[in-house]
């Protein structure tokens, strides 16, 4: 987790859990260039996890609200036969916010299409696209095709 703010000077400035990098001194090194992403907490653990609760905790009158469903999609979920190098199938999606990243990523990328049923048709589209990005992202080898 990064936090960024501006001080004072206006300048910049940001920390991740042990405080500034001391590679950002230098003066080859570009955050954007030069850093991984670390789409364990970033995405599964950050941005898919913030999905999740927005569509479970907010007011059913929300038009992606899917707090009324959560019932019916945990049982889809239980219902998927998970590959046996999956590491850990995910806990109940009415516990969404105590899943751990692994957990979430499983559910992103091998439950996503479970949401259909579910989430309107443009926040599902959202949906989907996070979990095909991610999954060319994930891959070993990126072609030009998938750019």
């Amino acid at each position: 987790m990064v936090m960024f703010f501006s001080t004072e000077d206006n300048k910049t400035h940001s920390f991740g859990y042990e405080g500034e990098s001391e590679f950002t001194s230098l003066a080859l090194v570009d955050r954007g260039t030069s850093f991984m992403s670390d789409t364990l907490h970033t995405i599964y653990h950050g941005a898919f996890k913030k999905l999740l609760q927005l569509w479970t905790e907010s007011s059913n009158k929300q038009p992606w609200s899917i707090a009324r469903f959560l019932p019916l999609i945990n049982h889809d979920l239980q219902n998927i036969r998970y590959r046996s190098t999956t590491t850990r199938a995910p806990r109940s999606i009415i516990k969404c916010m105590k899943l751990k990243a692994n957990e979430s990523r499983v559910l992103l990328l091998i439950g996503y299409p479970i949401f259909k049923k579910y989430l309107p048709e443009v926040y599902y589209n959202h949906l989907k696209m996070l979990a095909f990005g991610i999954c060319i992202r994930e891959s070993r080898n990126i072609s030009p095709e998938n750019i």
